[in-house]
């Protein structure tokens, strides 16, 4: 209420000085103004209201057990519904564990289904459950890089010169020895 009766008497001032002199009676500064002023604008009513003072509210050790409770059971529900999860994709026919050579598509199935349960428990824990490394799902993540095109050096041999050059390293003459001989 101070705060409020403050502010209403400085924006009903109208004389020159007469804020100075409500500040000066009030042994306040300008600044306590600018800054009531912005908590009423933003609406920070509290701000302007008095605190309550006293002893916090204890809550009682029935409550804070039934508090903790919940966030542990609401914590291993969703454990539980992430491992059903997991099951699934791995009951789906999903081959699980490194590929081999009798199955050539098997990592991409893999990699897929990684990605579609990572989705839902997360990518680390998809990763742990099937068997793959974080590594490689996140480079089959990345966008495909271009292939990079290396210019050709200024004193490069055209086609037809290094077709001469390596007729002559495959003759009779160079069979047997290194290009460098």
């Amino acid at each position: 209420e101070y705060k409020r009766s403050i502010l209403d008497q400085a924006e009903a001032a109208q004389d020159f000085g007469t804020i100075g002199a409500l500040l000066r009676r009030e042994g306040l500064y300008s600044s306590h103004l600018t800054t009531w002023r912005r908590q009423r604008q933003k609406g920070e009513i509290d701000a302007l209201t008095p605190q309550k003072r006293g002893p916090k509210v204890v809550l009682s050790p029935l409550v804070k057990q039934n508090r903790q409770l919940q966030s542990a059971n609401a914590r291993l529900t969703k454990k539980l519904q992430n491992a059903e999860l997991i099951i699934e994709v791995q009951k789906s026919g999903c081959f699980v564990g490194q590929p081999d050579s009798k199955h050539p598509d098997r990592r991409g199935e893999l990699m897929n289904a990684t990605l579609q349960l990572g989705d839902s428990v997360g990518k680390a824990v998809a990763c742990r459950a099937l068997g793959v490394p974080r590594a490689s799902l996140y480079r089959r993540m990345q966008p495909a890089a271009p292939p990079r095109v290396r210019p050709t050096p200024a004193r490069a041999l055209d086609a037809g010169e290094r077709q001469i050059v390596l007729d002559h390293l495959h003759s009779e003459r160079f069979s047997d020895k290194a290009p460098a001989e």
